[in-house]
């Protein structure tokens, strides 16, 4: 994997995954 992403970019994917971990939890 190229690691030619920006910490923001990084941080927002991060972000995307645990919503997803929380929407599986709530529904």
């Amino acid at each position: 994997m190229a690691q030619n992403t920006t910490k923001k970019e990084h941080h927002n994917l991060e972000v995307l995954e645990n919503a997803d971990v929380l929407a599986d939890r709530l529904t």
